[in-house]
């Protein structure tokens, strides 16, 4: 009677421990890769355009998605799924209550024009 009960609580430590290792290893690690997203930073792509910079040069506010004059640079590089605010030598005022990832660069002006502004893309999964 005594090995039996031995036996029986042996079987039930490893099924515990059976069921507590497919758990953490196969539950837990599905659950992470759903929340994560990858940030990429986009300004890097246009830092390097010389119209993009002279329309930075140029302007000093925030422009959003909707905005024309913006989208021609920004659309090139960003995703589709991505919503976003540019702003130039300002910080956006209004953001969505969602996951907002922020690019920002340093921008010295061009060569006829030393203006120091930071430039900082806010984007977001619409």
């Amino acid at each position: 009677m005594v090995n039996k009960k031995a036996f029986m609580k042996t079987v039930e430590i490893l099924l515990v421990i059976i069921l507590s290792s497919i758990f953490l290893l196969v539950i837990l690690p599905k659950q992470q890769q759903n929340t994560e997203t990858k940030s990429t930073p986009y300004l890097i792509y246009l830092e390097q355009d010389p119209e993009f910079r002279n329309f930075i040069n140029s302007n000093t506010r925030c422009y959003n998605s909707s905005s024309n004059e913006a989208n021609n640079f920004v659309k090139r590089y960003l995703p589709k799924e991505f919503d976003y605010i540019l702003c130039s030598g300002t910080k956006a005022t209004n953001l969505p209550e969602k996951n907002v990832f922020v690019d920002s660069l340093f921008f010295s002006g061009n060569i006829s024009n030393v203006e120091y502004k930071i430039i900082r893309l806010y984007y977001w999964v619409k």
